[in-house]
């Protein structure tokens, strides 16, 4: 849900999705590396004809466009003035509330770089479970910095992370 401009009073909820030039970015090296795969596998092999190195980019390249288009539409991320919340890396639904203690640390998920926010527990498993990531193309956006600006406590260690980023 994208803010109304002309509306004095601030959204319940704002949902963040990766900015369409990143997505664009990340299709056209994954088209690129599939299709050189191809020439190079029928250079060397002589095995494949034209043809069907056609048709087998073209399924990629199909395969590639649905996986992105997907992905542009996703909401990786939802911000509140009563915290934050997303997918896990489990596909589970995670609220974190601002006043939950958390540690964000650096981590990379779906080819992304960026920060995983989960509740420090006793072991590996269970926070890698209950972890929220935030891509980095998100997390440094002028929106989402000045949302945790505005919401998060001035303790809680995503702000601290978002104004360095920043």
């Amino acid at each position: 849900m994208r803010p109304d401009p002309l509306s004095s009073t601030p959204p319940a909820a704002v949902d963040f999705r990766l900015p369409g030039e990143v997505v664009r970015r990340a299709f056209l090296q994954h088209t690129a590396v599939i299709v050189g795969v191809l020439v190079l596998y029928h250079l060397l092999t002589q095995q494949a004809s034209l043809g069907a190195l056609a048709g087998g980019a073209a399924l990629a390249v199909l395969v590639l466009a649905v996986a992105y288009a997907a992905t542009a539409h996703r909401t990786w991320i939802t911000l509140s003035p009563a915290g934050l919340s997303s997918t896990g890396y489990t596909g589970r639904k995670l609220e974190l509330p601002w006043t939950m203690p958390v540690q964000v640390t650096a981590s990379r998920r779906s080819g992304h770089r960026g920060h995983a926010i989960a509740q420090p527990s006793a072991g590996f498993l269970r926070t890698s479970m209950s972890a929220v990531f935030v891509p980095l193309a998100i997390s440094t956006s002028p929106e989402f910095v000045s949302r945790v600006a505005a919401w998060a406590p001035a303790g809680h260690p995503l702000r601290a992370v978002v104004s360095k980023a920043a």
